[in-house]
C-alpha cells in the first residue's frame, strides 16, 4: 500500500462518522516533529518616525522605525524603534499597544543584536515568543514567531499528530492560505509535502480527498468534514531513452490552486476530478551502468493541462522529450563578452535544475560555434 493510499484510508476511517473536531494546545518550541516553527522575516525599517506617536524614548544612536503586526484588529500593529549603535544597539517596542513607546518598553537582549520577548497577539489568549535580530549591518531587522499548535487525530491505528503552523508569523491561525495544516496520517513521525502538509484554506486536500476546514479565531479547535467530490485515476509515465526511473515525486496543481503530490509512475493513482498542471518534478534514475542520478524540474509548467475525469483513467506521458533552451543577450556588438545559458526544458515548460550523480553535481561541456561552424570557445557549465 502506498503512502498516499494509506493516508486516504486512515482519514476516511477517522471521518466516516461525519465531522470531527481536533483540540489544539500551543507548543512553544522552535522545532516540532522536524518542522521548523521559526521562519525569519524582514521587518521594513524607515528613518522617519510614524505619525501620531504619543511618546518616544530618548535615543543615543540612529533611529530606525518599523511596525510589527501580531494578531488581528485594532492594536495589532505595534511600533518598533531600533536605537542603532554598532557597539550596543537597543530595541524598543510598543509592548502595551497604546500608540507610544515609553523608555521602559525595551526588548530584552539575548546577545548583541538579538532580542527575545513574550507577546500576546491582539485577539488571542496565548502569548507567543518573538525574536528579533539585526542584519545587513544594522540596516535590516528580522523577526520570527516561535511555536505551533499541536493536536491529535484519533484513528483506528492510534492517535496521529496534527499541527497548525502560523506560517506567515502574524500571530493569527486562519484559513487564508498563508498558514499550514500538517497531519501525520501514516504514523511515520514525518509530514510528507503536499500529501500530509497543506496550505490552510476553507477547502483542503489531505491525501486524495477534499475536506472542509474551519479553525476557531484562537486556533484552539479545528473542525474537519469530508466534501462530496468525484474522483478519477491518473496513469503517469516518463519515457527515458536509457536507464530506469527508480522513484519520482510529481507536484500537480489543480486549476483552483490546490496542490497534490503523486509518487507513483506506471500505476493508476486516484485523484479528485479536475484540470491539473505539472508544477514540479523530482526524478531518481539509475542508468544502464547502475549509477544513480537525480533530475529536479521546476518553473510552473503552464504549457500543458492534464484532465482527470470522474470514474475514468487519464494516461499522461510527462516531461519527455526535453528541448534545450538557449538564452543569449538580445543585442551583441563585435568584441562584447556575452553569457550563454542552456537549459533543458520539458514538454510542460518545466526547467531542469542542477542534475546530480550520487552527491556530485554534474557539468556539461558546451561549444560555441561561429556562423561557419568553427568552434569559437568551450566551457563547462552546470545544468541550470
Amino acid at each position: 500500500m502506498t503512502r498516499l493510499t494509506l493516508c486516504v484510508a486512515l482519514l476516511g476511517l477517522c471521518l466516516s462518522a461525519g465531522a470531527m473536531e481536533v483540540a489544539f494546545e500551543l507548543v512553544d518550541q522552535a522545532n516540532v516533529m522536524g518542522i521548523d516553527t521559526m521562519r525569519w522575516r524582514p521587518l521594513r525599517l524607515s528613518d522617519a518616525a510614524p505619525e501620531g506617536l504619543t511618546q518616544t524614548p530618548p535615543t543615543v544612536g540612529e533611529e530606525r522605525w518599523g511596525t510589527l503586526t501580531l494578531g488581528a484588529g485594532e492594536g495589532a500593529g505595534r511600533t518598533v524603534l531600533l536605537d542603532y549603535t554598532a557597539q550596543a544597539p537597543v530595541l524598543y517596542l510598543d509592548l502595551n499597544a497604546d500608540g507610544g513607546i515609553g523608555p521602559d518598553e525595551v526588548c530584552p537582549t539575548v546577545t548583541s543584536g538579538l532580542w527575545e520577548l513574550s507577546l500576546t497577539p491582539t485577539g488571542q489568549d496565548d502569548a507567543r515568543t518573538v525574536q528579533f535580530k539585526l542584519g545587513a549591518g544594522g540596516r535590516m531587522l528580522l523577526y520570527a514567531v516561535r511555536g505551533c499548535r499541536v493536536g491529535a487525530l484519533p484513528t483506528p491505528e492510534g492517535a496521529r499528530p496534527v499541527l497548525l503552523l502560523d506560517s506567515n508569523g502574524d500571530g493569527v491561525w486562519s484559513t487564508d492560505g498563508h498558514d499550514q495544516l500538517c497531519c501525520d496520517l501514516d504514523g511515520d513521525g514525518q509530514f510528507a509535502p503536499a500529501v500530509e502538509r497543506v496550505a490552510l484554506q476553507p477547502s483542503v486536500h489531505i491525501g486524495v480527498q477534499e475536506w472542509s476546514v474551519e479553525v476557531t479565531p484562537a486556533g484552539d479547535v479545528l473542525s474537519v468534514d469530508e466534501r462530496d467530490r468525484q474522483t478519477g485515476r491518473l496513469l503517469a509515465t516518463v519515457e527515458l531513452q536509457a536507464g530506469e526511473v527508480t522513484s519520482a515525486l510529481l507536484t500537480l496543481v489543480r486549476d483552483d490552486g490546490l496542490p497534490l503530490a503523486v509518487r507513483e509512475l506506471g500505476t493508476e493513482v486516484e485523484l479528485p476530478e479536475g484540470t491539473y498542471r505539472l508544477a514540479g518534478a523530482d526524478l531518481r534514475v539509475t542508468d544502464d551502468a547502475g549509477v544513480a542520478w537525480r533530475f529536479p524540474f521546476s518553473g510552473g509548467g503552464h504549457g500543458r493541462e492534464i484532465e482527470v475525469t470522474a470514474g475514468a483513467t487519464t494516461e499522461a506521458a510527462l516531461l519527455m522529450p526535453l528541448t534545450p533552451r538557449l538564452s543569449v543577450p538580445d543585442t551583441v556588438a563585435p568584441g562584447d563578452l556575452i553569457s550563454v545559458t542552456i537549459n533543458p526544458v520539458s514538454v510542460e515548460g518545466l526547467v531542469m535544475g542542477a542534475a546530480t550523480r550520487g552527491e556530485e553535481t554534474i557539468s556539461a561541456l558546451a561549444w560555441l560555434h561561429d556562423p561557419d561552424g568553427r568552434v569559437v570557445d568551450s566551457d563547462n557549465a552546470g545544468f541550470g
